[in-house]
């Protein structure tokens, strides 16, 4: 019996702006991209990743690799509520052979004031 199923959940400031949703938009993915990237995350929410999808950077910080058309992107991201919300905190397209160290100091505030949000009921 499978357990209960993650969801995935992108970050929005606390003013509710989407910022995760404006990163991705930013991309301008093609067709394929967006398709590929749906079926990235629910493959994440239905714990089914493949080896090569996921890796741990630091801390909570962990990213999904997107291969595109001709091109790669990172979605940084965190899992919060006990494990059952996969938080998409910072997309950006890959650039280097590692993330770089402010894009995951910017997913590690996020999560930070996502969870500080949580905690005080906002």
């Amino acid at each position: 019996m499978d357990g209960p199923r993650k969801k995935f959940v992108l970050y929005e400031n606390a003013n509710g702006t989407p910022l995760v949703r404006g990163e991705i938009a930013k991309a301008r993915l093609t067709e394929r991209e967006a398709v590929r990237l749906d079926e990235m995350l629910a493959r994440a929410e239905a714990g089914a990743l493949r080896r090569d999808d996921a890796d741990h950077l630091r801390g909570q910080i962990w990213e999904l690799r997107l291969r595109g058309d001709r091109r790669i992107f990172r979605l940084l991201y965190a899992t919060v509520d006990d494990g059952l919300v996969l938080l998409g905190l910072v997309f950006i397209g890959k650039k280097t052979q590692k993330a770089p160290p402010a894009k995951i100091d910017a997913a590690e505030d996020r999560l930070k004031e996502y969870l500080a949000r949580r905690e005080h009921g906002a």
